[in-house]
């Protein structure tokens, strides 16, 4: 019993010199990172980087349906043997590490799972074939499940999804038994583990491996989370341990921010942003980590704190952006800072699946009365994406009219033809296309006095 308290204590005193000089007094405001040395910075860019050799070789779901179909396992082993050895000469970041290998097969369909069946009974003995194969039975449990609640959720949905795991683990415990150093078969199995006694089970099978691993350690201190499976005491402990572990792999020490990280976005989902700002600088103190960074950034521009959130926009420039969501916000800090921000734009549109985030900052600009030209483009970007999203032919009209647009005729046109094909909700909208189409028919210079909606209101 003394010996436990003992080390309680000593534990304790250790977590109050690691974390006084950020709990008890104010950290230097003039240095925007709070206590992130250029290493630590530089650490965080290697975290996140992509390889642009690999990048451009990344394999799809459809090209590797399309290998397997072929029983080309050599060319997809080919692939994934690429990746291995990058990481293993310290050529890819961990981030991009763990894309390149599982995101080909982050949205499987049941349909395609004889394809990698078939390759794993062709290949039991490749870490790869298990791995993937692994993997998918795992995404295809979790849409099995889906999202909502578990008291929305039908028991059948449960039952298969506990039947798609249960396959799943044969094929990642068989992956972690032909390679046990490799961290993504350990992450994939603690996933799919249910409580926290398995959970911790997997993790220290995989310590004894790879006793230093970033992803092992902030994978399973993820689990003990308060809301999932352990406590803030446990997030403590186990992060204090983890320590002796960062003359092998330094970023391990950002695993002292997790609890502060969490609390952080506690608050912030609730609204609460300026002590979520409190909490998320706490975190900061031990690391730049991306996801930390950007909800600070956000809580200050929830609060329209423009000029405090710049230094973190500009951080992420240099580390990532998690998402066209996240670069939208990006755009509008340095518009309010009058700073350039083309190039996020054009990021923009390579991450927009649908349109709907170009079509967002389209609207900031046109409520704002700014940048007419640049949410025209917008617009037009977003219906290039989905043409059947009425509202984007109203705002896109709208600015055409604006601008004396000479493509104002052809978007009428689209617009009245979008409304033949489905049930347009906003009849006004189309009355009006309808009408500024016939006026224009009728006198070419009709759109020189265009300068409102309310012109065409008058027409109805």
């Amino acid at each position: 019993m003394l010996k436990d308290n003992l080390m309680k204590l000593t534990q304790s005193l250790l977590l109050l010199c690691l974390f006084l000089p950020v709990y008890a007094q104010e950290i230097d405001k003039s240095f925007p990172y709070f206590g992130l040395s250029q290493v630590d910075l530089n650490e965080s860019i290697n975290y996140y980087n992509k390889n642009p050799d690999l990048e451009k070789k990344k394999m799809s779901y459809k090209n590797l349906l399309f290998l397997l179909k072929e029983n080309n396992y050599k060319k997809i082993n080919g692939y994934f043997d690429l990746i291995q050895k990058a990481k293993s000469e310290n050529k890819l970041s961990i981030n991009h590490y763990s894309d390149l290998f599982l995101l080909p097969v982050s949205d499987p369909k049941l349909e395609d799972i004889g394809l990698f069946s078939s390759w794993q009974e062709n290949e039991p003995d490749s870490y790869s074939s298990n791995l993937i194969t692994g993997t998918v039975f795992r995404n295809l449990g979790n849409q099995a499940r889906g999202t909502k609640f578990a008291s929305k959720t039908s028991e059948n949905q449960f039952k298969t999804m506990a039947q798609l795991f249960n396959k799943s683990k044969e094929y990642l415990d068989k992956a972690i038994q032909i390679n046990p150093t490799n961290e993504l078969a350990y992450i994939q199995r603690m996933g799919i583990s249910r409580g926290l006694d398995e959970i911790t089970s997997v993790f220290q099978n995989a310590q004894k491996h790879i006793p230093h691993s970033y992803l092992i350690y902030n994978y399973y201190i993820a689990r003990l989370k308060p809301r999932w499976y352990g406590s803030y005491e446990q997030m403590r402990t186990l992060a204090l341990q983890a320590q002796t572990s960062t003359q092998f792999e330094p970023r391990i020490r950002v695993l002292l921010g997790q609890e502060a990280a969490d609390m952080a976005f506690r608050y912030k989902s609730s609204k609460d942003y300026e002590k979520a700002i409190k909490y998320y600088n706490y975190a900061l103190y031990h690391g730049a980590f991306a996801v930390w960074i950007e909800n600070r950034r956000d809580s200050y521009f929830a609060l329209n704190e423009y000029k405090k959130a710049l230094p973190d926009t500009q951080l992420l420039d240099k580390i990532q952006h998690i998402s066209a969501r996240s670069l939208r916000k990006s755009v509008i800090v340095k518009q309010k800072n009058n700073l350039p921000f083309q190039s996020d734009i054009e990021l923009i549109k390579e991450l927009d699946q649908n349109g709907g985030i170009a079509f967002s900052l389209g609207s900031f600009f046109t409520v704002n009365k700014i940048h007419t030209d640049i949410a025209t483009d917008l617009y037009a970007f977003a219906i290039l994406k989905d043409p059947n999203t009425e509202v984007y032919y109203q705002w896109y009209i709208g600015a055409l009219i604006k601008s004396k647009n000479p493509d104002l005729p052809r978007a009428l046109a689209n617009h009245i033809k979008l409304c033949d094909k489905i049930e347009c909700k906003y009849k006004s909208y189309l009355m009006r296309s309808k009408n500024m189409k016939s006026c224009i028919e009728n006198d070419p210079k009709c759109t020189l006095s265009l300068s409102s909606y309310e012109f065409w209101k008058s027409k109805e």
